[in-house]
């Protein structure tokens, strides 16, 4: 099905009398389907503009980190992972896509951090904030080593040679341009006992104080918990940066709100795979950390990232929306779903589908504005080329009172 060139992003459409036949049997949809119309920001095999020399063709995108600015501008950034869909350790860098037009039109990919040239030198899994100056910080894992994943492949200790780096880069003009000198933070806040940390991914806040908060997963080999999810902090717009302790619990990719009290929720995927979001909060910048009553027994987790925002819209209130492949299975990455809180997280609505294929299952949540909340998520994406599915990244516009409808 090919789509009218008068379709808009956010448009609904409806299709029914779907028939499938397998064999010598029919198979009807008795119940239309309808999906929204969104925006393909990235798509498998596409051309990556590069920071020096021609643009190179990217495989795969994958983990998105996306915000709105304080002046409107939309910010997307993923994984180019140029030859496969491997995590690190690979050639994978961090590309940045900008709409000024609330996701109607996009800017094509561009490249925002290089580690350098190959497998030996990758980064990926961004986490991106703005800070209360307006500057745009992205936080991505750096390898310069190769030999496998990098959570298994990282060592002890600080050095790049053989162990993960924390590195940031920023932009002060509305992500049109990224620093190209990343400040790296390592050796002052990487416990050396730990195999590897990194941010999210997804996005930071920045809390009525200015602290700006980077949710953050910490790997130790050997150890139970092997993960554990906490945040990375800085009270001084960048300068300094500290590490919390982690949650007492196997956890790993995890997102961060500020709630009305100032303590922090954590939200984290849960690496004892039992089929729910672990969610804990800290009082003391995650020097401790308590259990919120919604923990291991309300959403649930098919071992995933999920993303998680705090929203004061006038015409609606003060919202929590929380949105992931709504599935207790592992691994079962399906029906991405969007949820929604009024009560700080102690109740969750059933939820909002927004889209019930198979994905990679990683999403990131935004206010546009008042009444319009901006999802970006990984999608599956059929290539002419090739037979397999190439991960790519999705947009969509969605009305706040279509999620709360869906109680």
């Amino acid at each position: 099905m090919k789509l009218s060139d008068k379709s808009v992003v956010g448009q609904e459409i409806e299709i029914s009398q779907l028939r499938c036949k397998a064999g010598e049997k029919m198979y009807r949809q008795e119940e239309p389907v309808t999906q929204m119309v969104g925006s393909l920001i990235a798509k498998g095999n596409e051309a990556v503009r590069q920071l020096r020399g021609p643009a190179r063709n990217c495989a795969h995108f994958r983990i998105p980190a996306a915000i709105q600015t304080s002046k409107g501008t939309l910010l997307a950034a993923f994984d180019a992972r140029y030859l496969r869909e491997g995590d690190l350790c690979s050639d994978i860098d961090v590309a940045i896509v900008r709409s000024i037009d609330g996701g109607r039109s996009w800017t094509r990919p561009a490249v925002a951090m290089d580690a350098g040239a190959g497998d030996a030198n990758g980064c990926g899994d961004p986490c991106m904030v703005e800070d209360a100056d307006g500057r745009i910080w992205i936080q991505a894992l750096t390898t310069h080593f190769k030999g496998g994943t990098a959570l298994k492949v990282s060592k002890t200790g600080h050095n790049p040679k053989n162990t993960g780096q924390w590195n940031m880069t920023s932009s002060s003009n509305e992500g049109k341009s990224w620093s190209k000198k990343l400040i790296n933070p390592t050796k002052t806040i990487k416990n050396p006992a730990w195999n590897l940390f990194l941010a999210g991914p997804g996005h930071g806040i920045t809390l009525k104080d200015g602290t700006i908060v980077f949710p953050a997963q910490a790997w130790t080999n050997g150890s139970d918990p092997r993960s554990q999810s906490t945040i990375c902090y800085s009270k001084d717009a960048g300068k300094t940066w500290k590490m919390g302790k982690g949650v007492p619990h196997a956890t790993s990719e995890s997102q961060v709100v500020e709630l009305r009290n100032g303590s922090i929720m954590i939200n984290c995927r849960n690496e004892r795979r039992s089929g729910k979001r672990a969610v804990y909060v800290t009082k003391d910048m995650g020097e401790t950390w308590v259990a919120h009553e919604t923990n291991l027994n309300t959403l649930n987790e098919p071992t995933c990232q999920a993303s998680l925002i705090s929203i004061d819209s006038k015409k609606y209130g003060k919202l929590l929306l929380f949105s992931n492949p709504n599935n207790p299975k592992a691994s079962a990455r399906n029906t991405m779903t969007i949820k929604f809180s009024k009560n700080e997280g102690k109740t969750w609505s059933k939820g909002y589908i927004c889209d019930a294929r198979e994905t990679a299952g990683y999403s990131n949540l935004m206010l546009m504005d008042d009444e319009t909340l901006g999802v970006v998520y990984e999608s599956a994406i059929q290539s002419s080329a090739r037979k397999d599915n190439f991960w790519g990244m999705n947009f969509l516009r969605i009305p706040l009172k279509t999620i709360l409808k869906a109680k």
